[in-house]
């Protein structure tokens, strides 16, 4: 399958069972809703969550159910989280019908970019896959500079997307947009689009978010990909409460709003943070409540009159 990584990229959990099996039922049925919504790919074993902590027999089953499940849609699977060896997961996903892999650097202190290009050499080169890059520091415990990605990208031809965060430089897509030329990666930001219209306008070609609402970002980018800008910016501004609270809140309490959706059957992780008490499942309800009054979230919303996804599953 030829992929483009642009629009909206949706991170994807993987869910488990209160008795800390992994749930595949809850694995096709949130790939079907995202693809039902109309995102353009999907991620999945890409977080520093469970995904860390599956065996290598539970990520196949993983991503054998994603995939059957994603129809057309492509799914991107993580390769550099919960494995002491990217090219192999890589190569696992590959064979297993994944569209591409994303790589995030090697978590080494200080790490030279002359590392970084060695080590995604390796990977693209036992693999030959596409690759996105995953660009996310406080995980990895490397900072990349915007010099050392333009390296990355003219010396690893196979990368086709970065996903990165803005948070650490506001004008850092807009640098990397300039400084690729020619060369043809999409741009995905990542912070569950929290600054979502700023880094449109600065360069980017959508999101690659952990956000359990597509369909919002979805409304967002066609309006703006319309040239309505205002348009765009009243939607991001009526669910940015929503993306900010997701963005503080714990692993757990982002899998519960997924089980208000009805796409996760439990919140429970095999991390070790705890699964949320009463006190606070009732404030994701409270919340989503006041940010969706009456309406049935099971479902993708219709959260704009024009919009470029389908509103019943």
């Amino acid at each position: 399958m030829t992929v483009e990584l642009s629009g909206v990229v949706p991170i994807l959990p993987t869910p488990f069972h209160e008795d800390d099996s992994v749930d595949l039922e809850s694995v096709d049925r949130i790939v079907r809703f995202q693809s039902a919504a109309g995102v353009d790919a999907v991620t999945i074993l890409g977080q520093l969550d469970q995904s860390t902590r599956l065996t290598t027999d539970e990520r196949a089953a993983v991503i054998r159910t994603a995939i059957a499940a994603a129809g057309n849609v492509p799914v991107v699977v993580g390769a550099s989280f919960g494995t002491d060896s990217p090219a192999y997961a890589a190569q696992q996903a590959i064979d297993l019908g994944a569209a591409a892999v994303a790589i995030a650097p090697p978590p080494i202190e200080r790490a030279s970019p002359d590392a970084a290009v060695d080590h995604f050499e390796r990977v693209t080169g036992s693999v030959g896959a596409p690759i996105v890059l995953m660009d996310h520091p406080v995980s990895t415990r490397m900072h990349l500079s915007t010099e050392a990605m333009l390296r990355l990208l003219r010396e690893v031809p196979g990368i086709i997307s970065v996903r990165m965060p803005s948070l650490t430089n506001p004008q850092r897509i807009a640098m990397l947009r300039r400084g690729l030329g020619e060369r043809s990666v999409t741009i995905l930001t990542g912070l569950g689009a929290l600054w979502g219209l700023l880094d449109l306008e600065r360069g980017a070609d959508g999101f690659h978010a952990a956000f359990a609402f597509p369909e919002v970002l979805l409304a967002v980018l066609y309006q703006f990909r319309s040239s309505n800008r205002s348009g765009a910016r009243q939607i991001l501004t009526k669910y940015l409460p929503l993306i900010a609270f997701e963005q503080q809140s714990s692993l757990a309490l982002r899998r519960e709003i997924l089980v208000c959706r009805g796409l996760l059957a439990s919140s429970h992780g095999r991390e070790s943070s705890a699964s949320p008490d009463t006190e606070a499942r009732a404030q994701v309800r409270d919340l989503l409540d006041a940010v969706f009054p009456g309406e049935t979230l099971s479902r993708p919303l219709d959260v704009t009159a024009s919009r470029p996804f389908l509103v019943n599953i």
